[in-house]
């Protein structure tokens, strides 16, 4: 497809098939009816509306590309912006007037058009038609609802804005946080003997370049505007970035600011400042009663949500800590209801495209409706999840925007070329084909690494994904010949530690359909059976486990005095059962794990008859009962 196409494990069939699988990145990744799965399992932004419980994609008309930021509208809360995009492809603003059910871009006036990336949107509270955008390093504004932008400011020279605040008192006031630190002192100015203090700041806006002194870049972190961001003036802060900016909702001169991962207030409109002695990098002021405050602290697995009563004087734990917290959202009719989003999102450096390439580990949503004592198991698990907004109106509709993770895909191609099928195999977060086998039905059998909780399953001996958030688990899915069902999937492993999880890494099926799996695990509690190694050594073990799966009774036809029972799963030694007597069985010598034959079966089940039908497999598995009426002769 458009993105990142990566295939990890190949096998081919008697006929000279091939059979491929891996993973990607394309929302176009070339699929063929009737494919199992047409659409990836991730989405940009997803959409609840029952406060959480269940989540569906809402991303129809976004691009393939990163997403970053996500406003709505509180008059009108059907009316969602979002912000998209980053140096590896498409990007802008885009639009939903439906509530997410169908995006456009509005990008007439921000640099480059549909190529730009906007990486902030916040919206006037008082007049929602007034937006301000931060893209490429400046700060665009719209006062028809995102139909034209028009370039407001890049507030200082040296200046890279990060965040912004509307005063929701008066909306003309805005507050702009971001970096102001200056560059390390270039290899050639030290040579030269030129000064290192002072370098010359270009913006990629394409204003004139100044000279900014170091000890200047303090006083340019936090920058405010009076006149809804014509001009903009410094304000006298104690770092050179600013990361977060939130505004009380009641009290328009108290202030909150990060810097370096440190809360800091101010209760004068940003003229001094004091350090709250906590760290965060998120925040959320209940809009009730303004001295709670929440801080989300995302330090890989001593991550955590804390909580303030007095305005930020003294800090205590919340009941949610060891996740990544990237995200917070007050409901705004019972502010006890808490949501935390979290995800453990990577940037790795591409060395054959020169470009950083954002990568998803896994996250969710987790809630609390206690002021953040007690906080429910996680929903979307698996999603990157980057922000979290409430529908003002009706607080039971969320929306949360996430990083568009990979997903697994599955493809078949004769030994001409020619695609037989293709499909995707995936959920709401990174899903990784590594290997692939075929049966002699043609059925492949693939395995890899999943972060999704929602990873499409049938028949599972593990229904669930053990590992939580941000640990991913191995999984074994197959698929028929056809590659349009699933014949059965399932999760595998147990509940990782830290970031590490489970991962499967090769795969081999026997004449009956038995899978064998190898891979790694750092699961003390991987499940385990008639084990060699009966405990866990530590760090990361290698795994080896052979899967046998209920038999499953697909159609039954008779042929002369024998019956026919076609299926999956079918065993050495299964047999046939009609009305629960066992009947003389073989496996068919050509599909042995797909086919029996009950020998003479067809004499005891009279013209018109109808009979109950079960496979019972050697470990005494049972199938279904399969309800058989012989036609009248």
């Amino acid at each position: 497809g458009a993105a990142d196409d990566e295939a990890y494990g190949v096998t081919v069939d008697a006929a000279g098939s091939a059979y491929l699988t891996g993973e990607t990145t394309s929302i176009n990744f070339p699929t063929t009816p009737p494919a199992f799965q047409t659409t990836m399992g991730g989405s940009p932004i997803f959409k609840s509306t029952d406060g959480g419980d269940s989540w569906n994609p809402a991303s129809a008309g976004l691009p393939d590309n990163s997403f970053n930021a996500l406003a709505i509208d509180p008059r009108t809360p059907a009316t969602l912006y979002a912000g998209m995009g980053d140096l590896a492809g498409p990007g802008g603003a885009f639009k939903s007037t439906d509530g997410g059910e169908n995006w456009f871009a509005i990008n007439n006036g921000l640099f480059a058009s549909q190529t730009s990336s906007v990486s902030f949107l916040t919206i006037d509270p008082k007049t929602p038609s007034t937006l301000y955008a931060l893209s490429l390093g400046a700060i665009f504004k719209t006062t028809d609802s995102g139909n034209s932008w028009n370039f407001a400011a890049r507030t200082m020279p040296g200046f890279n804005p990060l965040s912004l605040v509307i005063d929701p008192t008066t909306p003309t006031t805005l507050y702009s946080g971001g970096n102001a630190c200056p560059p390390p002192p270039s290899p050639l100015s030290a040579r030269d003997g030129l000064s290192t203090r002072s370098f010359s700041a270009q913006s990629s806006a394409g204003e004139s370049a100044s000279t900014v002194h170091q000890e200047e870049f303090s006083t340019r972190a936090l920058n405010k505007s009076t006149d809804g961001g014509v001009t903009w003036s410094p304000t006298t802060f104690p770092s050179c970035a600013v990361s977060l900016l939130a505004i009380d909702p009641k009290t328009s001169s108290t202030i909150y600011t990060t810097t370096f991962s440190i809360i800091f207030k101010s209760t004068d409109g940003g003229n001094t400042w004091r350090n709250t002695s906590n760290n965060a990098e998120v925040l959320a002021i209940d809009p009730a009663n303004p001295a709670t405050v929440y801080a989300g602290i995302s330090f890989n697995n001593s991550g955590k949500v804390t909580k303030s009563t007095d305005g930020g004087s003294t800090w205590s734990d919340t009941g949610l800590s060891g996740v990544s917290i990237k995200t917070l959202a007050i409901d705004p009719v019972s502010p006890n209801t808490i949501y935390a989003g979290a995800n453990n999102l990577t940037l790795n450096f591409d060395y054959l495209s020169l470009t950083t390439v954002p990568t998803g580990f896994g996250g969710g949503v987790f809630k609390s409706t206690d002021g953040g004592t007690t906080w429910s198991s996680p929903s979307l698990i698996g999603a990157t999840i980057q922000a979290l907004v409430v529908d003002p109106l009706n607080p039971s509709t969320l929306y949360a925007g996430a990083f568009r993770d990979s997903d697994a895909f599955v493809a078949k191609i004769t030994a001409a070329g020619a695609r037989v099928y293709s499909t995707l195999l995936g959920g709401a977060g990174r899903d990784t084909g590594i290997a692939i086998a075929v049966d002699s039905a043609g059925r492949a059998y693939i395995t890899g690494e999943t972060f999704s909780g929602n990873l499409p399953t049938r028949d599972a001996i593990q229904s669930t994904k053990a590992s939580g958030i941000l640990a991913p688990g191995a999984f074994v899915t197959v698929l028929d010949a056809a590659g349009a069902t699933l014949v059965y999937s399932t999760h595998l492993g147990g509940s990782g530690v830290a970031n590490k999880g489970d991962v499967g890494m090769g795969i081999a099926v026997d004449a009956f359909g038995k899978a064998y799996v190898a891979g790694q695990t750092a699961s003390g509690n991987f499940p385990t059976t008639h084990f060699i190694q009966p405990a866990f050594g530590g760090s990361v073990d290698a795994f080896v486990s052979k899967l046998a799966f209920p038999p499953r009774i697909v159609s039954v036809s008779i042929s002369g005095k024998n019956l026919s029972v076609t299926g999956d799963n079918f065993d050495k030694g299964a047999v046939i059962l009609i009305n629960g007597v066992e009947q003389r069985t073989r496996n068919d010598q050509s599909a042995p794990g797909t086919v029996l034959i009950g020998k003479k079966a067809a004499k005891s089940i009279l013209p018109g008859q109808v009979v109950k039908i079960r496979v019972r497999n050697s470990d005494d598995t049972l199938s279904d009962e399969f309800a058989f009426a012989r036609s009248v002769e």
